[in-house]
């Protein structure tokens, strides 16, 4: 699918939920820069849509005018499942992944406690498991696959949260905070690690690991100032040895994890500015890089270990009659690469974007960002850091209603590089809601290779997919 043909598609689509709100938002620079976050949200946005929901109350242990304590529900399974359409005979020895890849029974249970109107506390615990490895055969697979995708079982998003004052609240638990502008990259949004087993199949709600940190937010007037402590490390979740989205033909070293200290604790702190028309936001924060970066000891091993990066940036968001500006800016110190391990290198990240609603039930938008890296050598563009001094990326969106928004259609172009020579994707997908607890997701996921080395090794990763989810 080309350009021509998205603008063709967009010209005839124009013309003449017990249930709580959304479900949680819940490569660094590729698989992360495509991530499709089609209502971007902060803690504002969360705490909103935790006040204003709307329950079906299952116990209600005392009520008053003023003071009302709860406890409720709700529970949704969903069963996903992919073909492969595009995978060839695999060589001798190598796990075929031809036909069916996932047909993956998912639970998960939510808990929203109120102990009284300033505190309240929420508790969401997920399970998984993937059929398509015993209806293949589990022996064709390797350990690292089974491993990491055949079953899973996590606290999600569970924290507490509640006012100290009318101007201050805390949030302690695990949580997911999505900080930035952007639809699409991750500039400033650098709290939450990201699920990066399937690239571009997942979007942002599903993308972000919850954290355990504490949080501190002040608020005087229209601006917000929020204190982070972060305190959990967890194990980042890329694609395992011998996936079909595995970048290499070798077992990377086990990832090691900091262990979760004082001494490790990680810092961030924002201050946000919401006006009318406009919003400002400065962000700063220290945090793990989120791919592993190799380093060679002194016994000639390779041991891959995590980075500290400080970043520090600022968005901006302009409402404009059916236009929204939007742009962020980033810059960010302590990267360190394996063929350059003797620097610690700067980079800078810039995003600048537009989304469009004024047509019926319609909605587009386009972001570009570029990553520059400062000091650049051509060392670095050897194998295995493959990292050139500018890299571009952009996405298209395209989404609409129909059927009194019984029915979506929404469509996802990536580029990489500038006009796509180092790889494409597309996503295309309709989802159908058959009535308020049941709703149907089908579509496809399509990559074209380029010059760029992720591209050449997932090019054969062309899919179709059909989820049906079901909650009460």
């Amino acid at each position: 699918m080309n350009i021509l043909s998205l603008i063709l598609l967009f010209l005839f689509l124009s013309c003449p939920g017990i249930t709580f709100s959304d479900e949680t938002q819940s490569l660094d620079d590729v698989i992360s820069g495509f991530e499709d976050n089609s209502s971007p949200t902060d803690i504002d946005t969360l705490s909103d849509q935790f006040d204003n929901e709307s329950y079906q109350v299952n116990t209600v242990l005392s009520t008053t005018e003023k003071n009302a304590q709860t406890f409720d529900y709700s529970f949704l399974f969903k069963l996903s499942s992919v073909f492969n359409i595009a995978h060839h005979s695999p060589q001798e020895g190598r796990t075929d992944h031809r036909g069916l890849s996932r047909f993956r029974g998912e639970s998960t249970i939510k808990f929203n406690l109120k102990f009284s109107n300033t505190w309240k506390a929420k508790i969401c615990a997920q399970s998984a498991y993937d059929f398509s490895y015993d209806i293949n055969g589990r022996d064709q697979y390797t350990k690292d696959v089974l491993n990491e995708n055949e079953s899973e079982n996590e606290l999600h998003e569970t924290y507490i949260q509640g006012s100290l004052s009318p101007q201050l609240d805390l949030w302690f638990g695990r949580q997911i905070v999505a900080w930035g502008a952007s639809e699409t990259f991750r500039i400033v949004d650098v709290i939450n690690p990201i699920d990066n087993r399937e690239f571009g199949m997942v979007d942002i709600e599903d993308l972000r690991i919850p954290v355990v940190l504490t949080q501190l937010n002040y608020y005087v007037g229209k601006w917000k100032l929020s204190g982070i402590l972060i305190h959990e490390h967890r194990k980042l979740k890329n694609p395992p040895y011998g996936n079909d989205y595995y970048l290499s033909d070798f077992p990377f070293p086990d990832e090691i994890v900091p262990a979760n200290t004082l001494r490790n604790t990680r810092f961030a702190a924002a201050l946000t500015g919401r006006f009318e028309g406009w919003d400002i936001s400065f962000h700063a924060a220290q945090y793990d890089k989120h791919l592993l970066s190799p380093e060679i000891t002194s016994t000639g091993n390779i041991q891959a270990k995590r980075i500290p990066l400080t970043m520090i940036g600022t968005t901006l968001a302009v409402a404009y009659g059916n236009w929204l500006i939007k742009s962020e800016i980033a810059g960010t110190y302590g990267h360190i690469f394996l063929n350059t391990p003797e620097t610690k290198k700067y980079s800078m990240e810039g995003m600048l974007g537009f989304e469009y609603s004024g047509f019926k039930d319609t909605n587009i938008s386009f972001e570009m960002m570029n990553q520059h890296i400062f000091d650049h050598s051509d060392r670095l563009l050897l194998s295995p850091d493959l990292i050139k001094e500018d890299t571009v990326q952009s996405a298209f969106r395209f989404s609409r209603f129909f059927l009194n928004e019984k029915l979506s259609l929404n469509l996802l172009l990536f580029l990489y590089g500038l006009s796509g020579k180092h790889g494409t994707l597309q996503r295309l997908s309709l989802e159908y809601d058959l009535n308020d607890d049941m709703n149907i997701n089908i579509g496809s996921c399509l990559y074209q290779t380029g010059k760029s080395y992720i591209f050449k090794k997932i090019q054969d990763n062309d899919r179709v997919f059909l989820d049906i989810q079901y909650s009460f």
